[in-house]
């Protein structure tokens, strides 16, 4: 049985200063790290990247993972799959694939792409029939957030939110920027908007996370 997160036991008080972004971003990063949970997400992409996902992803224990997604994207049907078990993973897009043992920062990938990257990246990855990016380790310093400011009263479908503003920084460049709000009272994703700079255009992204639930270990 799902449990969500309570208020009390996060990190999130009513108000946070501006100050303490990047400690909330970071207990944030945390708490998804150390913790096991499902979601269902529907994303939408324009412009270079055109797509349209909607899926669902699981992760449980150290390296029991589940991704799901099917739609367009770039102008092609996908049906990107990812599964990780008793140390093996397989995955890819229809023909296109790949399998092998568990990786073992396959879980820090997932989780730290979702929250600095969102989850687009690492799916158009797989399209290619690639593995996740950066899951073999070493995620953390290919991509990272910087410039992070946190602003409180949101209202996201009627619900109080928080709402982290940055810029994405890959391979030491700025790449993105990005807003990711988070429910007030659970402290989980609820919704992210953000613009990829690409030398043909701007691509701008939306996700939309729902069903989060985290599971007690």
């Amino acid at each position: 049985m799902g449990l969500l997160l309570t208020a009390s036991s996060l990190w999130l008080p009513e108000a946070l200063a501006d100050t303490e972004a990047d400690a909330a971003f970071a207990e944030l990063e945390n708490n998804l790290l150390t913790s096991d949970f499902s979601l269902t997400f529907d994303i939408v992409s324009t412009g270079p990247y055109p797509a349209h996902l909607e899926g669902a992803a699981s992760l449980r224990g150290a390296d029991e993972v589940s991704v799901e997604a099917d739609g367009q994207f770039a102008g092609e049907d996908v049906a990107i799959r990812l599964t990780a078990r008793d140390g093996k993973m397989k995955g890819g897009n229809g023909a296109s694939g790949f399998e092998q043992s568990t990786p073992g920062g396959l879980r820090k990938a997932l989780i730290l792409g979702l929250t600095r990257m969102g989850l687009l990246h690492n799916l158009a990855v797989m399209s290619s029939g690639a593995p996740p990016d950066h899951a073999g380790g070493g995620v953390r310093d290919w991509v990272q957030v910087k410039d992070l400011r946190l602003a409180t009263g949101t209202i996201i479908d009627g619900d109080p939110a928080l709402a982290f503003h940055f810029t994405i920084v890959v391979s030491g460049e700025d790449a993105a920027t990005a807003v990711l709000w988070v429910d007030a009272e659970t402290g989980l994703p609820i919704k992210r908007e953000q613009v990829v700079r690409f030398d043909g255009g701007e691509m701008r992204v939306t996700e939309i996370y729902s069903a989060m639930t985290i599971y007690p270990r």
